[in-house]
């Protein structure tokens, strides 16, 4: 849940690969909290991608106004 929760979802996958055998009912919670986690990055790299093309073409329009 440690790793889920930090965005480490690689890691977080190979724990999933271990505990459905020891756990299934765990798993099934880490699972959900892998797909909550890898959501959530994709979610937030997608905003820095938007907010990054809106500071360029901030930046070149001052540019070019100078």
């Amino acid at each position: 849940m440690s790793y889920a929760k930090a965005g480490e979802t690689e890691l977080a996958t190979q724990t999933y690969g271990i505990l459905k055998y020891l756990d299934a009912g765990k798993a099934e919670t880490l699972q959900q909290a892998i797909e909550r986690a890898a959501a959530a990055t994709k979610a937030v790299n997608s905003d820095d991608d938007h907010s990054k093309a809106k500071r360029k073409g901030k930046a070149k329009g001052k540019r070019k106004g100078k």
